[in-house]
């Protein structure tokens, strides 16, 4: 009996004088990859349940005891949930694994500090130690996950391999922070006052753990700065979609910064009230841009979905930005002014802030206009010239009556402003009278 090889696709089909066809390779192949993207979701989505269930829990024990702590440990729901889409559309990329876990350990920290809270405001409950200890365990290598390793790895691989000892640097403090929390720290206070003592607690690993304390705080920045340059140098050298992603997480960083330095700020302006309400708006832009705006990004640049809308959420945050600062510094000169101008008579009159809350608000869209030119010339300069280059030809078109003039000052505007690699301009003809023009394409 005579067999052929038919090669293919990188298999090959083995065929039988009698017509009989034999499985082949490509077939095997399909069948490994079925089972392996089975396993493969299987995994992600009992990693996200590990990590649902949990949050969920706390959330419930909190509302009972503290509306506030509920709505901060829901903030952290979005770590499985963005890891899960991650893992099962791009198992490949580390960063869906990464926020799976780091929503696994949150969670897990946040049902310990809530049941703690729950047991301390009903009476003792069962295993609040073990819940305490497990919290403590957990809680910082949750947060150094996500200002070391989901910072290195974004978009997906670390920059070069010249950065592995910084990831390796940041995987060993993570492992000696767990070892010291879980057996050589003899006891720890919780949120509500009450002091726990470790159920493991190895006297001798503490007493030879506690000097490296400080180094291990040093360790801790040293890792968190170094993320930071890899993130910065990544940025400067990217180039198409990974520069529109890593835009992304950029702007959600820079934001939480600035929030966070304002929270400070008003904080220490006004310390009894602790910034008062305009210090908590700050302080809670930055704890939502670390803990939601963080993985939705990452999400967001992953998938990429609407990748390309970075620059304009950028240009209007800036342009937004500087207005606001701006109406605000000059209602508050306003004020002070007016007050001083006409303090026999409107000393602490409303009129004085109606006044010059109209006086301002008069010059918003003129100021924003301005604003807008001044940031697109300055940050986007290609967009402002190719508004002016339109403009002008614009202008130009109306005066124009030379057809072949007009096609090549179609032709340069086109090419500077959009930068096509090919350009056809279809021209309407006149199927009647003594100039009669037949319609042509003229490609350039």
């Amino acid at each position: 009996m005579r067999r052929d090889r038919i090669m293919g696709l990188g298999s090959f089909t083995t065929f039988t004088s009698g017509g009989e066809h034999v499985k082949s390779n490509a077939h095997n192949h399909q069948e490994k990859d079925r089972t392996g993207r089975q396993r493969t979701l299987w995994l992600a989505f009992s990693l996200f349940a590990l990590g649902i269930v949990p949050a969920l829990l706390s959330i419930v024990l909190f509302s009972l005891v503290e509306l506030s702590n509920a709505l901060y440990t829901a903030t952290f729901l979005l770590y499985p949930v963005v890891g899960v889409l991650i893992a099962s559309r791009r198992p490949e990329n580390p960063l869906g694994w990464l926020l799976l876990a780091t929503g696994i350990t949150s969670s897990l920290a946040g049902l310990g500090q809530a049941y703690i809270q729950y047991a301390s405001a009903t009476g003792s409950l069962p295993g609040e130690v073990w819940f305490q200890w497990v919290s403590n365990v957990l809680t910082f290598p949750t947060y150094l996950t996500m200002f070391s390793f989901i910072l290195l790895l974004f978009p997906g691989r670390l920059l070069t391999r010249r950065w592995r000892p910084l990831a390796w640097l940041a995987a060993a403090l993570i492992a000696a922070v767990v070892l010291h929390q879980a057996i050589g720290v003899d006891g720890s206070t919780a949120d509500n006052g009450v002091h726990f003592h470790n159920p493991l607690y190895v006297a001798p690993l503490g007493d030879l753990l506690h000097p490296l304390y400080p180094i291990a705080i040093l360790a801790a920045l040293v890792v968190i700065l170094g993320s930071l340059l890899s993130l910065g140098l990544r940025l400067r050298r990217s180039r198409g979609v990974e520069r529109q992603q890593l835009k992304w997480f950029v702007y959600v960083a820079a934001v939480s910064v600035v929030a966070f330095i304002l929270s400070g700020l008003c904080a220490s302006i006004d310390p009894t009230n602790k910034g008062g309400f305009i210090g908590t708006v700050f302080w809670m832009t930055a704890l939502f841009g670390i803990e939601m705006g963080l993985p939705a990004v990452v999400g967001l640049a992953i998938v990429r979905y609407r990748l390309y809308e970075i620059d304009r959420l950028i240009n209007r945050t800036l342009v937004y930005s500087i207005l606001t600062a701006i109406l605000v510094g000059a209602d508050l000169l306003l004020i002070l002014g007016l007050e001083r101008l006409f303090q026999p008579v409107a000393s602490g009159s409303d009129l004085v802030v109606a006044g010059s809350t109209l006086a301002v608000a008069a010059f918003v869209q003129p100021l924003r206009r301005r604003i807008q030119t001044t940031v697109d010339r300055r940050f986007y300069r290609h967009k402002y010239d190719a508004t002016r280059a339109l403009e002008t030809f614009s202008a130009r078109l109306r005066d124009e009556i030379d057809l072949s003039a007009l096609l090549g000052e179609f032709d340069a505007v086109v090419r500077d402003t959009m930068q096509p690699t090919h350009m056809s301009v279809w021209l309407r003809g006149f199927t009647s009278g003594p100039e009669a023009q037949p319609e042509k394409w003229v490609g350039r």
